[in-house]
């Protein structure tokens, strides 16, 4: 994840974080399983995080910006999972989604979970028996198309910057 060009620090020291590499374990199989709605899930849980009233550092703000807000992001991506596989299944109605909004809140915080209804606006209800309900997890709206090489700020839905606005973001 780290792709600093910056030779003053040759590595990053992970041994005070093992749960960084749990993290890292989880989203990778969040993404093996989901496959590009897994990535856009992950970039879109980052997105959660850089919201403004969440108070999170964005990503740039320096090298190991990602890995501490890594564990949170995953956390984010599976509760996220949950609502996103009932809503293309036509089965998240709007009482739902604001009890599973309320349920977030009450595990993450009331900031996120002001961030999450932010993002779950992005993410329209679908209808029952819709095309989606017969197939697994995939990319629908607003997501339309996941490139290998896209940056988390291009791969998420939120309409605000995930990335940090500094010219030289990490040295």
């Amino acid at each position: 994840m780290d792709n600093s060009r910056d030779d003053r620090d040759l590595f990053i020291d992970l041994s005070r974080g093992p749960h960084v590499l749990e993290a890292e374990r989880r989203r990778a199989e969040l993404v093996r399983t989901l496959g590009p709605a897994g990535r856009a899930l992950v970039a879109d849980a980052f997105g959660v995080l850089a919201h403004p009233t969440v108070g999170a550092p964005r990503l740039g703000t320096s090298r190991t910006t990602p890995l501490g807000l890594l564990p949170s992001a995953v956390k984010i991506a599976h509760v996220m999972t949950s609502a996103e596989r009932r809503r293309l299944a036509g089965r998240l109605s709007p009482q739902e989604s604001g009890q599973w909004l309320r349920q977030a809140a009450s595990e993450f915080g009331h900031r996120v979970g002001r961030s999450l209804t932010s993002w779950s606006a992005q993410h329209p209800l679908w209808p029952p028996g819709s095309p989606a309900a017969a197939r697994p997890i995939s990319l629908a709206a607003p997501h339309q198309q996941v490139g290998g090489m896209q940056s988390v700020d291009e791969l998420t839905c939120v309409p605000w910057s995930v990335l940090a606005d500094v010219e030289r973001p990490y040295g």
